[in-house]
């Protein structure tokens, strides 16, 4: 295993749609992935290929849309429960691959969420914990949008 300093230079070529791909570049991630997490997941790859990061990075951004759509769906319906479940449940991987800023969002709509649901909110109060869970959920999914460009850009799926 090479060391930060030495890291940081280092290149490991694979073929990902005729690019390739550097472990310099993780620094450009920063903004949007904890890149110290990211690096430990690029650890489960084969030296000479990416292409079980790459997929796991792909399964993220499925669920991740299809979670968001549910999310959505939950605060029409205004079902507290759920939306708290919904994100516990995306909550786990953004962690695992240090996408934090989704991974912060969830944790945030899971406390409101949460605290609704022991005091069974109702009425007003309900419409105005989801409006400002709305907010939240939007922040999280910009952050997404961010994670998932970046991560495109340093996997060459632009």
């Amino acid at each position: 295993m090479l060391q930060h300093a030495q890291m940081s230079h280092a290149f490991q070529s694979t073929a990902t749609g005729g690019r390739t791909y550097q472990i310099s570049k993780l620094p450009e991630l920063d903004y949007a992935v904890n890149v110290n997490v990211f690096r430990d997941i690029l650890e489960l790859d084969d030296e000479d290929e990416q292409y079980f990061t790459r997929s796991l990075v792909c399964d993220f951004f499925a669920l991740t849309h299809r979670t968001f759509t549910e999310m959505d769906a939950c605060l029409e319906s205004q079902d507290v429960k759920q939306l708290w479940s919904k994100a516990r449940y995306l909550r786990g991987p953004s962690a695992t691959l240090g996408i934090y800023k989704v991974e912060l969002s969830c944790a945030r709509i899971e406390q409101m969420t949460a605290v609704a649901d022991t005091f069974q909110t109702e009425g007003e109060s309900r419409t105005t914990l989801c409006n400002s869970t709305r907010i939240l959920l939007d922040q999280a999914k910009q952050h997404f949008a961010e994670a998932e460009n970046a991560l495109r850009r340093f996997y060459g799926m632009e």
